[in-house]
């Protein structure tokens, strides 16, 4: 007992202590003090008196004759108020009356601990009756907002309605009005008038109708294949006379330095004497000579002098506007040989085959009919001579010339396997080309889309109807296009259709329908329409294409598959060498171009590096000929970190293609690496990519890529994805899919997740780009976070994360492209890229993608981590539109369980509701 006792008074002593030192910290901090208060008393009523007033403010005027709700709302404040009242006097009943006196201060401090319980039973009814009164305040504007939308609305749909009248007496005036009180010179300027406004308004419905024809990727891969090397190509629009001067430069590429001390004190004895001159020349040397171009103090008046020596030549001497060459061969005879005797070279047999080539192109251009096939293996660059081909002003010309007095229409469409649905299908090909034609001839719209027409023409041009083309409906509007004959008595049109093999059959549409599309639109246009497409060399399309009108073109690319090689190895000062390196390379290529880049690539790298020249002829020897297995041998021979990344770096574009049917941010390369290290790097408190130099960043990664990966992928820049990673051919990806590549890239992805590692890059990207592009990837990507619920409890430190970088990229609400000056309830919302929905059954005035995760979990039902965001976060129901929002993608219920209701029963507890 004695030592409860002990204990007892123990604790008595303490809480005495501590109460003196609370008595004594109060009374010094009123004595200090000018109110007489201490600072929480003070802080308290500067609340109390503020929510006094606002208080007041609420209460409903008596004269108003107040419905139930206003009642609730009157009693709400009243009580408020009286509550309000009551703790205020307490708190100024315990004010010093003269707080300079240390007794009173220390009596101020004693009521202050006396009545506190009191006050704060007081402060607690309060609380609950403030949040009582911002519910009520809440549902209340609610409903209000929902009338006022309604209201405008309906104000909306009347304007619309006047307009249509407004704009259906325009279109009687304009054709039936007879006016007779005004002059004839007034009558025809109101006819101007309404001539001038129908034209406007037809422009503006041919504009609306091709933008809802247009897809974001309808000219993606035109964009993305690669223009073509300045020196190649150029024999399909060349003549005789260009290949024979093409020859003379080529044999001049080897120019050496000129000592211009070896041809003598006295250059004009040169031209005197010819023996002079070769033994200025000094012949006797056993160094091979080249071409020399002497310096314009040497040469005469419109004269060009030429030195060369090899084993037969001694002396080129060109006499004024005439071409001599002289040769001694091996005897030593002279021949006197003029400049057509080049035909005679072997290199020319291949001249003649490119003539035969080009004339064959520029006659179907010019005079021709149906079809022009160009054939090629895999990657002997037939998309590249498409392009070249499309853009070349000589196809225009010719064409003109084929067209005759009627209006040319070019169009184009590359297929692409690897790509969007509408780049490998019927429906993009048709879709392509009728956006093409109808930005070039807009007056072809209304035959193309007569239904559709009508209903844009016959709307106000301020609220067009919203256009949507389903499948059929493409095709109707394509058939009546080509399928009329009347379309050919004004227009004659000329097809670019790149990669038929690249076009994705179906068990329906197979490349035979494809062909039989094609053939037919050529039929029924009896001449006014022509095709030039590309493929593989499949049987199927050598079957449909007359071979009289086709070129394979691996059989026609080694001249220019040289200059490509000989421009890139021009770092390579010894021209032997490259020579003989340029003609090794071009001899295994086996015509496709592919493996000459790629190749010239792998020797880049070697000169960069200042390899030993001997080597070259081993890596020569060691690189396969086959494409599939110079792939391999290039990622075989990387060290196996960089072999390592580049796996990782095919799996993450394969998984990113899959998932989202997107591309690869470039500085993935760099996240990568990142990734190896910390597998949260993205989230960490401070970023340090956060304030980093973009262009820099872009740079390491663009460089990180090439070492990485070999050529086998590329970077491609588009304004709606920015800078992504692409492969370098569709043979790469193929490449990749074999079983026996995917059992050595599971090798090496041992450990790494995919999905994982696409979480961290596309929060790194986010976190480290000031404003990022592609609305819709991020709105797919932010609705997969939630539907997988990869994060199913709290903390959910990833999706906070992403939520804080949705906040600071997108703002609040989380979504892109709303206006919010604009009523929610005629606006489109995006989930998910593509699942469209509408507030409302009205009228739609504009499209935002929602990218929040916060709003995505109320729409897909995840409420505890909508519940988790606003315990923690309270602002996210401070004011009514933010509210009003939440409401509407609660009602959404996209995970089908009632999400509105049963938000409604968790919050109905919550101190903050």
């Amino acid at each position: 007992m004695e030592a409860i006792a002990g204990l007892s008074l123990a604790a008595n002593i303490a809480q005495f202590i501590d109460l003196s030192a609370k008595i004594f910290h109060g009374a010094k901090e009123i004595y200090q003090s000018s109110s007489g208060m201490t600072q929480e008393s003070l802080e308290l009523d500067h609340v109390l008196q503020s929510m006094r007033l606002i208080s007041l403010k609420l209460d409903p005027p008596s004269s108003r004759r107040a419905n139930d709700d206003d009642e609730t709302f009157r009693r709400l404040a009243v009580d408020c108020r009286v509550l309000s009242d009551q703790i205020i006097e307490m708190i100024q009943d315990e004010i010093s009356k003269h707080p300079l006196r240390k007794r009173q201060a220390v009596v101020a401090i004693l009521k202050n601990i006396w009545t506190r319980k009191e006050r704060l039973d007081l402060e607690r009814r309060l609380d609950n009756c403030r949040s009582q009164l911002e519910l009520h305040l809440i549902l209340t504007s609610s409903s209000d907002i929902r009338n006022r939308l309604a209201s405008i609305s309906t104000t909306t749909d009347n304007q619309i309605n006047v307009l249509k009248k407004v704009h259906g007496h325009l279109i009687q005036l304009s054709r039936g009005a007879q006016v007779t009180s005004l002059s004839t010179a007034a009558q025809n300027q109101m006819r101007e008038l309404f001539t001038l406004s129908n034209e406007q308004y037809e422009n503006l419905a041919q504009v609306h109708i091709r933008k809802g024809l247009a897809t974001p990727d309808m000219n993606l891969r035109f964009h993305n294949v690669v223009n073509a090397h300045d020196e190649t190509f150029k024999w399909l629009f060349a003549n005789e006379n260009d290949f024979i001067e093409d020859s003379l430069q080529r044999s001049c590429k080897r120019v050496t330095a000129f000592n211009s001390s070896k041809l003598g004190e006295d250059k004009s004895s040169a031209v005197e004497d010819e023996n002079a001159a070769e033994q200025s020349l000094d012949i006797s040397n056993d160094s091979e000579w080249s071409i020399w171009q002497l310096d314009d103090g040497f040469e005469e008046p419109n004269q060009d002098w030429w030195y060369k020596r090899d084993e037969t030549v001694v002396w080129i001497d060109e006499e004024p506007n005439e071409d001599w060459w002289y040769k001694r061969d091996e005897t030593g005879v002279w021949i006197d040989e003029k400049r057509a005797t080049l035909q005679a070279r072997p290199e020319n047999e291949l001249h003649q085959h490119y003539l035969a080539a080009g004339r064959l192109f520029i006659d179907w251009l010019a005079l021709g009919a149906g079809f022009f096939h160009i054939l090629g293996k895999l990657g002997s660059g037939k998309s590249t001579l498409m392009k070249f081909l499309f853009k070349h002003p000589r196809t225009k010309e010719e064409l003109f010339t084929w067209a005759g007095g009627k209006t040319l229409v070019l169009a184009k469409f590359f297929f692409w396997k690897p790509g969007s649905p509408e780049q490998k299908s019927l429906d993009g090909l048709f879709r392509s080309l009728l956006c093409e034609i109808l930005h070039s001839v807009p007056d072809l719209v209304a035959t193309a889309f007569p239904d559709q027409w009508h209903k844009v023409i016959d709307s106000p041009w301020q609220a067009p109807p919203d256009l949507h083309f389903t499948d059929d409906e493409i095709r109707a509007a394509i058939n009546n296009l080509f399928h009329r004959r009347e379309t050919y008595e004004t227009y004659a049109f000329c097809l670019f259709i790149d990669g038929l093999d690249e076009y994705q059959e179906t068990l329906q549409d197979d490349y035979k329908v494809l062909i039989r599309i094609l053939k037919e639109w050529v039929h029924l246009s009896e001449g006014g329409l022509k095709i030039c497409v590309s493929s593989r060399e499949y049987n199927v399309f050598e079957n449909a294409f007359p071979a009289e009108r086709r070129i394979r073109l691996q059989d026609l690319t080694a001249v220019d598959m040289e200059r490509y090689a000989r421009n890139m190895l021009e770092d390579l000062n010894d021209e032997d060498q490259k020579s003989h390196l340029v003609s090794e390379i071009v001899s295994k290529s086996d015509g496709i171009f592919l493996c000459v880049a790629l190749v010239v690539k792998v020797f880049r790298d070697y000169i960069d590096d200042d390899q030993d020249f001997a080597s070259f002829d081993e890596v020569l020897e060691s690189l396969p000929e086959e494409m599939e297995l110079l792939f391999e041998h290039l990622l075989a021979t990387m060290h196996k970190p960089a072999r390592q990344r580049a796996y990782q770096i095919f799996a993450l574009m394969a998984q990113v293609k899959a998932q989202y049917d997107e591309e690869l941010f470039l500085l993935s390369s760099i996240f990568v690496e990142d990734y190896a290290r910390n597998q949260k790097f993205a989230m960490q408190p401070v970023y340090k990519y956060a304030n980093g130099d973009l262009e820099s960043l872009e740079e390491t990664a663009k460089k990180r890529l090439n070492g990485f990966c070999r050529g086998l992928v590329e970077v491609k820049t588009t304004k709606q994805r920015g800078k992504y990673i692409a492969f370098t051919h569709r043979s790469v990806p193929e490449f990749l899919e074999r079983d026996s590549t995917q059992c050595v890239m599971t090798t090496h992805l041992k450990g790494f997740s995919e999905a994982d590692a696409i979480r961290q890059i596309f929060l790194a990207y986010l976190r480290t780009v000031k404003k990022p592009v592609n609305h819709s990837l991020w709105g797919r990507f932010a609705a997969k976070l939630i539907t997988d619920e990869f994060e199913s409890h709290a903390p959910y430190p990833y999706l906070c994360c992403f939520e804080s970088a949705i906040v600071d990229k997108f703002g609040r609400h989380g979504t892109l492209e709303m206006d919010c000056s604009k009523p929610l309830d005629q606006q489109t919302l995006v989930i998910d890229g593509s699942q469209r929905h509408r507030f409302d059954n009205g009228r739609s005035i504009g499209n935002f993608f929602l990218v929040s995760p916060f709003y995505l979990s109320a729409s897909f039902g995840k409420l505890d981590y909508v519940i988790f965001r606003i315990e923690r976060d309270p602002s996210l129901m401070d004011v009514g539109l933010k509210r009003t929002f939440l409401d509407k993608c609660l009602a959404l219920d996209l995970g089908g369980n009632w999400s509105r209701k049963r938000f409604q029963k968790l919050i109905s507890n919550k101190r903050y509701l």
